[in-house]
């Protein structure tokens, strides 16, 4: 695969996915450069041979070094540079599409992978072989090579399948460049990244947030939703595609005239649909792809802000969160903590980590409260602190969002004040939690258009280290004084606690540690008989 990145400053620079048949290669150290970056991974296999030795079908994935979240919550120790990735073989009958493909798929996330199905014409398979397998991040739908052996790199059709289907899956071209046969397959197939800098973390994450598009030649400078209509700006080309979800007959293509190339189409929202994607055609057939904008889900947050409140409204959140640091990291753990939350009378989950949120959302359909724990050198603040951590939440689809609401500065040097603002500017539907430490924190985030209150840094900040929480007198008065949902989170060890915090006027409440870190429990009982 390779990488065109655009990033602040918009310097260019190139990456390249090194991957050698089922070893996994890592060439960072010996071919990275500043403007060239090295993406190590390992295209991975399973395979169907019929009774003559002939390949049935198979699946082709790329496991491709993640972030360092992903990498630190894998179950597995990540890759080693030429290790060999043994392909999962079978004969005969004795093949399951959907169950190999997911055995495969969880195979490279486990090892901190972000998983791409590559070519699945080429590859022979159906439908139900993978479009139901949770582990792929992406669909590869431009192979280069084998447009070039065979005609069969083409796979938008299976895309739109999984989209049509709710499937939130992004796409990528790629070369599959293997410098050896009869025809041209190099630097026909890429992916072009808009990221923060030229980092293999920044990149990554800006992949997995789908912060870039697709192509085998057209450039696309911008897609967006914007009064009401989609837009596409792109370079020169003869037709473009805006493909949506919902009923027949959605959807249009814009047609170059008179010999004018177009260079922006619009297309706009009837309401009906559910997502829109866009293809920009050269003259000579070179196509480039925006990711999709799930349009379904503007709609969601707007119809069921109202219906989300009322489901929560005088119940407990539990929070399922462990730091890096904790024996139950692993969003697949934190998955079934939810689970359990969800059995035991739960009425939302509160989560950190994109990671966790999509995992947490597939095993439960309660609401999720999500947020993103980043540590700055320069930043007190530490829940969802800047625009990338809300960008890199988004792509989870959590019900709403929860942020540090206090007024100390955050990393960019800026206040709430001045943050927030271009927070709800840029996702005007979005539901936001104000993490407060304060009544004044509490009463600025309502003026400032928070949807939701809460006490979850009370005793936190330098300013209330020390204040006894559950803060009562606090959650009281804010209680009086707020017009909007007000949850109680913070020091609730007790179920006389729970009790009280409803009678001051909380409309919901979070138990985080009581409930879902077994260590800190233990080491309460333990104190207590060792006192």
């Amino acid at each position: 695969m390779i990488v065109e990145s655009s990033f602040r400053g918009w310097e260019d620079a190139r990456i390249v996915l090194s991957e050698r048949g089922d070893f996994y290669t890592d060439y960072r150290r010996e071919l990275g450069e500043k403007n060239f970056l090295i993406l190590p991974g390992v295209e991975a296999t399973a395979v169907l041979f019929d009774d003559e030795g002939n390949t049935v079908r198979l699946h082709h994935m790329n496991g491709i070094l993640g972030t360092e979240s992903m990498q630190k919550g894998a179950l597995e120790s990540t890759f080693l540079h030429m290790e060999k990735v043994e392909p999962d073989i079978y004969y005969g009958t004795d093949w399951d599409g959907n169950k190999t493909g997911k055995k495969l798929a969880e195979r490279l996330k486990n090892h901190g992978c972000i998983v791409t199905y590559n070519h699945p014409i080429w590859s022979r398979v159906r439908p139900e072989d993978f479009i139901n397998i949770p582990d792929i991040n992406m669909l590869e739908i431009f192979n280069y090579n084998t447009v070039n052996e065979c005609g069969t790199g083409y796979d938008v059709t299976y895309w739109d399948l999984m989209l049509r289907s709710g499937r939130h899956i992004n796409a990528d071209a790629t070369d599959d460049n293997h410098n050896g046969g009869s025809f041209p397959d190099s630097f026909g197939g890429y992916i072009v990244v808009q990221a923060e800098e030229l980092s293999h973390e920044a990149i990554c994450q800006a992949i997995l947030n789908g912060e870039y598009y697709s192509s085998s030649g057209p450039e696309i400078y911008d897609w967006k939703v914007e009064n009401n209509q989609f837009v596409v700006n792109c370079s020169a080309v003869e037709r473009i595609n805006m493909i949506v979800g919902g009923p027949v007959a959605l959807g249009v293509t814009r047609l170059a005239e008179h010999g004018v190339p177009l260079t922006e189409a619009f297309y706009p929202l009837t309401g009906k649909e559910t997502y829109i994607r866009a293809e920009c055609i050269d003259e000579h057939g070179h196509t480039a792809w925006t990711n999709p904008i799930w349009l379904s889900e503007f709609a969601k947050r707007r119809m069921d802000k109202e219906k989300l409140f009322a489901q929560i409204k005088g119940g407990l959140i539990v929070s399922c969160q462990a730091l890096e640091t904790e024996p139950l990291y692993s969003s697949k753990i934190m998955a079934r903590m939810a689970f359990a939350a969800k059995d035991g009378g739960a009425v939302g989950i509160r989560a950190n980590t994109p990671e966790d949120i999509i995992a947490i959302k597939k095993e439960v359909d309660l609401p999720v409260i999500g947020l993103y724990k980043v540590d700055y050198d320069n930043s007190e603040i530490y829940i969802t602190p800047t625009m990338k951590e809300i960008d890199a939440i988004m792509t989870a689809a959590p019900d709403i969002i929860a942020l540090d609401a206090t007024n100390r500065k955050r990393p960019d040097g800026s206040t709430i004040e001045t943050f927030f603002p271009e927070v709800r500017k840029k996702y005007p539907d979005m539901i936001f939690m104000a993490d407060c430490a304060s009544y004044e924190d509490g009463m600025r985030a309502q003026k400032l258009g928070f949807d939701i209150v809460g006490t979850t840094l009370c005793g936190y900040t330098p300013d209330t280290k020390g204040t006894e929480i559950p803060c009562f007198p606090m959650l009281e008065k804010l209680a009086q004084d707020l017009t909007i949902p007000l949850i109680a989170e913070g020091g609730i060890w007790e179920p006389q606690q729970l009790q009280k915090a409803f009678a001051c006027g909380a409309y919901a409440a979070v138990i985080g540690t009581a409930i879902t870190r077994p260590r800190e429990i233990t080491k309460r009982f333990v104190n207590a008989i060792t006192k």
